[in-house]
């Protein structure tokens, strides 16, 4: 009866550690990146910093299935199975540099509320993605290509700006001071720009 008790004691308590939240830090360097491509994942946080960092808080239970690499100048973090998860977010610091991140099939990208993020120049593509919020920006030029994404917000300012949306639900462009501004649209069907900039050159197309 004892044993019995003990094993089910064993069993609940390594239930609980399971599904504690922990926090790993994947990749940390400070070599030269380009690309930074992210597939399956509920929430991508971005930060700024002096290297680049990959961090994955989620239940312990979860850890093992997220897949990270650096090759090539490319960072990589993929989802190798779905799973649900009440607590899931990757970390991804980047320093003040240029980057393109490919994002396809993610929940959320967003700026972290204790970050303006400055970087040179950031080009990001998303495929199936429901929500990116840029809030919080300050960059040389910033260079979107969208596909299948419900929404997105950007505030902050941009020398130059590329939006290429094509069937984007809601774009708002609140706050937002642009210099240059090229913007190609293709079945979008909310679109707000408020700009606190003149623009130098602003052209629209769709």
């Amino acid at each position: 009866m004892k044993n019995l008790l003990l094993i089910s004691i064993l069993f609940i308590n390594a239930i609980i550690m399971q599904s504690q939240v922990v926090t790993e830090t994947r990749i940390e360097t400070s070599d030269d990146i380009l690309v930074i491509q992210i597939d399956g994942l509920p929430n991508i946080c971005i930060r700024n910093g002096n290297i680049y960092k990959v961090e994955v808080e989620a239940e312990k239970k979860n850890q093992s299935h997220i897949k990270t690499s650096v090759k090539d100048k490319k960072i990589s973090i993929i989802s190798r199975k779905f799973f649900e998860s009440s607590h899931y977010i990757v970390y991804i610091t980047i320093p003040n540099k240029s980057i393109h991140i490919k994002a396809n099939d993610v929940a959320n990208i967003y700026i972290d509320k204790n970050t303006t993020l400055q970087i040179d120049t950031i080009s990001l593509s998303a495929n199936a993605v429901a929500n990116i919020y840029l809030d919080k920006i300050i960059t040389n030029t910033l260079n979107c290509k969208l596909n299948s994404v419900a929404n997105i917000t950007i505030k902050g300012s941009a020398n130059k700006c590329n939006l290429n949306f094509k069937s984007v639900a809601n774009t708002k462009l609140n706050e937002f001071k642009i210099k240059d501004t090229n913007l190609l649209l293709k079945d979008v069907a909310n679109f707000e720009l408020n700009t606190t900039e003149n623009n130098d050159d602003f052209d629209i197309k769709k």
